[in-house]
């Protein structure tokens, strides 16, 4: 199952003012974080003109989304696709699909835990995870919008730690995701569990006012499943 961990930078928090200038991409448990970043879409042709670059970036973004079977992202459901939605139709461009399978860990935070807040250096921090977001500053931005490449780079870097530090914080907290779509329905390889993992053992049932299914827990991730067909678990 692909899931897709992205984040992206943008000049502004709204996007009729702000446009995209770098999104990250990483497959979870493979390889390394890609960064597309918008000086790299400039062209001589385009007279200083980021917008013209955007709409080029845009379209490697989404090729990119399309790709996967789910997304992951932070706060994506609130910020990430509507703000690349929105740049979308202002470049008369296909949006991408408002019902995909995406999963939140800002979401997942704010629903299943209980801290001072829900953002990703706090969730992440809270967690211990080993990468650390470096900090924000607001020189680096503008610097970046004038066609400076260093200090793109430094956006960059700063997209690149939050892939990873989110790759990082849904590993600990995938167990807590009740909706995760199933790797065994998603590759056909069938089991349950998050992963489609057959390494389950019995926890009860959980009994509605119809139906009784048993409940299992995965012994890989730790994710509780339920189900009404008997199968093997293991004692």
């Amino acid at each position: 199952m692909n899931i897709l961990g992205f984040d992206i930078e943008t000049s502004n928090l709204s996007a009729d003012f702000g446009i995209i200038l770098c999104c990250g991409f990483k497959t979870i448990g493979e390889g390394k974080c890609e960064v597309l970043n918008l000086l790299d879409y400039v062209k001589k042709s385009d007279r200083g003109d980021l917008i013209k670059a955007e709409k080029r970036l845009l379209v490697a973004i989404t090729t990119k989304l399309l790709e996967a079977d789910v997304w992951l992202g932070h706060y994506a459901c609130y910020y990430d696709i509507p703000f690349i939605n929105t740049r979308l139709l202002y470049h008369h461009l296909p949006i991408v699909p408002a019902n995909f399978a995406l999963i939140d860990t800002w979401r997942i935070s704010r629903n299943r835990l209980k801290l001072r807040n829900n953002r990703l250096v706090t969730v992440s921090g809270f967690l211990g995870t080993k990468e650390e977001k470096n900090a924000i500053k607001p020189e680096q931005w503008l610097r970046a919008l004038g066609g400076h490449r260093p200090s793109m780079a430094y956006i960059v870097d700063h997209c690149r730690r939050d892939v990873t530090v989110l790759e990082e914080t849904y590993d600990r907290l995938k167990p807590l995701v009740l909706d995760h779509p199933s790797r065994g329905l998603v590759d056909g390889r069938g089991g349950w569990g998050v992963w489609g993992s057959s390494k389950l053992v019995k926890r009860g049932f959980h009994i509605t006012r119809t139906r009784r299914y048993q409940r299992f827990q995965c012994q890989s991730c730790g994710a509780w499943s339920k189900g009404l067909q008997p199968l093997e678990v293991l004692k």
